[in-house]
C-alpha cells in the first residue's frame, strides 16, 4: 500500500514510534473500537473511537468517524469532532479522543469526549516518570456536544502517550514504561489492564529520542 509506506515514511522522520492493540469483546466478532494514525507533512493526527456497544453496529459509527477524521486530518480539532458528531447522528452515538502531534514545535493538543482516555508520560532522566491525564469533556458523539476546548501539551523525546477506550481499566496509565517499542507497551497494556467486558483499543506513540 504506497500510502502506509508514505504514512510509514512520514512517521519515521517524525521520530515517532506508534504501535496498537485492539480485542473483540467476542472472539469472532467484529470490534466497535477503531483508531487511526495519519501523518502529515508537519504533524500527525492520532485518534480512538469507541462505538457505543459492540459489534457490527458499534464498529460501523467507529469506523464513520475515523473515516472523517482521516479526509480531514489537517482541520482544527474542534471542527473535527463536530464533524464527526454531525457524520454519526444516523448510527450509534461514540466516545472519541483524537491527538494532534506536531513534533516541530514538541507539542501535542488533545480534545476528548465521552470516556475515552489519554494519558502522557512525560521523560524523566531516561524514564517516563511524570504522568498526566488528559481531560475528557462529557456527551456522546451523535448525541450531546458540550462546549469543548483542546488542551496543549509539551511532547518532547523520549515522552509517550497513551490513548484508550474504555474496555481498559482506569489505571492503565500506571503501566512501568521500560526500553521497548510502541508495539510492545500496546500489547503489555492489553495483557494486564484489559477489563474483559467490551471492545478494548489502546494506542501507544513514543516520540523517540535522537540517534546517537
Amino acid at each position: 500500500n504506497p500510502r502506509m509506506r508514505d504514512e510509514v515514511e512520514t512517521l519515521s522522520e517524525s521520530r515517532l514510534d506508534v504501535g496498537v492493540s485492539k480485542r473483540s469483546l467476542a472472539s469472532g466478532q467484529e470490534c466497535g473500537d477503531a483508531c487511526l494514525v495519519k501523518a502529515g507533512p508537519s504533524s500527525t493526527l492520532l485518534a480512538v473511537a469507541d462505538g457505543i456497544g459492540h459489534g457490527p453496529e458499534a464498529a460501523a459509527a467507529a469506523q464513520t468517524a475515523i473515516d472523517v477524521l482521516s479526509r480531514h486530518a489537517t482541520a482544527p480539532l474542534e471542527w473535527l469532532m463536530d464533524r464527526c458528531h454531525l457524520a454519526v447522528r444516523e448510527l450509534r452515538g461514540l466516545t472519541m479522543g483524537i491527538a494532534r502531534i506536531v513534533t516541530g514545535e514538541s507539542s501535542i493538543t488533545w480534545l476528548g469526549v465521552g470516556n475515552v482516555q489519554g494519558v502522557l508520560l512525560h521523560a524523566a532522566g531516561g524514564t517516563a516518570e511524570t504522568r498526566e491525564s488528559l481531560r475528557v469533556g462529557s456527551g456522546l458523539v451523535g448525541y450531546r456536544l458540550t462546549p469543548l476546548q483542546p488542551v496543549t501539551r509539551p511532547f518532547r523525546r523520549g515522552d509517550l502517550l497513551l490513548m484508550a477506550t474504555d474496555g481498559l481499566t482506569r489505571d492503565f496509565g500506571e503501566i512501568a514504561i521500560t526500553p521497548s517499542s510502541a508495539q510492545e507497551i500496546a500489547d503489555r497494556v492489553m495483557e494486564r489492564y484489559r477489563t474483559g467486558q467490551d471492545d478494548a483499543l489502546v494506542l501507544a506513540t513514543w516520540r523517540l529520542r535522537d540517534r546517537s
